[in-house]
């Protein structure tokens, strides 16, 4: 199916991502953009005989060790020189890989697999990312998992959806409702509201494995409580009543940016149930052991969205309880260390924005905060994530040379970046800030 532009094999694609979503959850846009990325859309002459194959998505023709069985594969495979990414450097080797009877076979087939493949010890192995909405997100969690070898794949993937807007293909189901469970009346907050509300400070239970929708002795804990499961409950009405939630003094190093600034008077406090990956039940509240479940992190979210919407609160005072007093709360946000389902801060705020604007997008800022600032002397991961976008948009040495990724910031790299800055409108000073990231992404 060798296409004629990369407009034309996109549109080729689409109906059977969209259908392959349907019937698996996987989000088309990322289906797309893979198979964009697999075989240069179709274009690349080095390709053609996998497009011949059908196997628009590089499906090689054993994995891992043939743990599932495929409705949509037939056995039949060819044999052909791939390129693969060992200890950072790219090796050619011969590799089988599947023969389809229609692209959407290998389509159906990819999606299976995410499905139904099985680590040696019988988990699954993809099966929790089908359903995932954030399309960066997504295939982040893909390539970490060991799908493919190339250390920058995923960021690959969502350059491709940004260029082409491809999440305008994916199936929008409209967003989850979830109910508040008002339980004002089992609960008494003393202190009447009389300042108007300005934040919304998020909190966790710290207690291994709890969840308690209800006030403790005094009128402390949140307004609202959502629960391990998701479940939201109402403990106090914000605009009647004040709880105790975000006062006290300081605390740790970090932290106090509104300390004096948000009041238990002037907010709203939300209480997250957490759970903790031990069996200890004693555990420390800066401990890295404490995650968030998916359940908890999308209730919360909406409740925060709409919460905004009905007080006029921006993104900007919505604030973690660390950034008040300096408590390590909620512990997850503020370590930001993704333990098992936790999310980082900024990627809880950016679901935040995406149920205020009403559908999910790309972005790309929640995806690159992991980027540091780099420059000439630097040698370390982003480097070479840096090179490898630079090689792919044909960038090289001062030479003509392509460009080697090597993760050392040298000379070499220093002239490519400044040609990029260049010819992008940027300050050519040949550093790698946030803009010329954002550039390097597509955006």
């Amino acid at each position: 199916m060798k296409s004629k532009s990369e407009k034309d094999y996109i549109e080729q694609i689409v109906p059977y991502a969209q259908e392959a979503q349907k019937a698996f959850g996987y989000l088309a846009s990322v289906l797309i953009a893979q198979a964009c990325q697999e075989n240069g859309y179709g274009l690349d002459n080095d390709c053609l005989v996998l497009m011949d194959a059908n196997n628009i998505l590089g499906m090689k023709r054993e994995l891992l060790n043939d743990t599932w069985n495929s409705d949509y594969w037939d056995g039949s495979y060819i044999v052909k020189p791939t390129p693969e990414w060992y200890n950072g450097k790219l090796t050619y080797i011969n590799d089988a890989f599947r023969k389809y009877a229609s692209i959407r076979d290998c389509i159906m087939d990819y999606c299976q697999f995410m499905r139904d493949a099985k680590r040696s010890n019988g988990s699954y192995k993809y099966r929790d990312v089908l359903g995932i909405t954030d399309p960066a997100e997504l295939i982040k969690q893909v390539r970490t998992r060991g799908y493919c070898t190339d250390p920058t794949y995923d960021y690959s993937i969502v350059k491709i959806i940004a260029k082409h807007n491809l999440t305008q293909y994916d199936i929008k189901e409209a967003e989850p409702m979830h109910e508040i469970i008002d339980i004002t009346a089992e609960n008494h907050a003393p202190r009447t509201r009389t300042l108007p509300i300005k934040y919304i400070v998020m909190h966790y239970l710290g207690v291994p494995n709890a969840d308690n929708p209800y006030l403790y002795n005094g009128g402390y804990g949140g307004h609202y409580n959502v629960t391990r499961a998701g479940k939201i409950y109402k403990a106090v009405d914000p605009r009647k009543g004040v709880v105790w939630h975000c006062g006290g003094g300081l605390q740790g190093n970090g932290g106090h940016t509104f300390y004096g600034k948000c009041t238990n008077y002037n907010s709203i406090g939300i209480e997250c149930g957490v759970c903790a990956d031990t069996d200890a039940k004693d555990l420390s509240g800066d401990s890295y052991l404490w995650y968030f479940t998916e359940e908890t992190q999308e209730a919360a979210a909406w409740l925060v969205a709409q919460l905004m919407k009905e007080y006029n609160i921006d993104i900007d005072h919505v604030i973690r309880h660390y950034d008040v007093t300096g408590k390590c709360c909620p512990n997850p946000y503020v370590l930001n260390n993704k333990r098992k389902t936790s999310w980082t801060w900024e990627q809880f705020k950016a679901k935040v924005k995406s149920y205020l604007e009403g559908a999910e997008s790309v972005r790309e800022d929640v995806y690159m905060v992991e980027f540091k600032v780099i420059g000439k002397g630097d040698n370390n991961e982003d480097v070479g994530t840096a090179q490898k976008l630079l090689n792919a948009d044909g960038y090289t040495d001062p030479n003509g040379n392509p460009l080697k990724v090597d993760k050392d910031f040298g000379d070499n790299t220093a002239y490519a970046v400044g040609e990029f800055q260049k010819n992008n409108g940027l300050e050519a000073d040949k550093v790698i800030g946030p803009k010329t990231w954002a550039r390097l992404f597509g955006k």
